[in-house]
């Protein structure tokens, strides 16, 4: 099923505390934004506007100890291919493949 044309994986950060955990470790942290708020406000307007287009959003849990572990296991690191990628395995496991 996945990837489709109509279908937006999104990892998601429930929590302040779980956003400055991925974005102090991350390679890529100058590419988060410096508040969980600011990004919450730019992820809903993403979706809003995908939704606008027919695509269809899934929000995927992102547990920063969870995700550090499957990266040890599986060689990749705290970066935007390494979330994507994560989410995308995830997305995978919930909704079938």
């Amino acid at each position: 099923m996945l990837p489709s044309d109509d279908l937006a994986i999104v990892p998601w950060y429930m929590s302040d505390l779980q956003y400055q955990a991925f974005r102090e470790s991350a390679i890529d942290r100058d590419d988060f934004f410096p508040t969980y708020l600011q990004w919450v406000d730019a992820a809903m307007e993403h979706e809003y506007q995908s939704g606008k287009r027919g695509i269809i959003i899934t929000r995927i849990r992102m547990d920063f100890q969870d995700f550090q572990r499957w990266c040890i296991e599986r060689g990749y690191q705290n970066d935007y291919r390494g979330r994507c990628t994560y989410a995308e395995r995830r997305a995978q496991a919930i909704l079938g493949s």
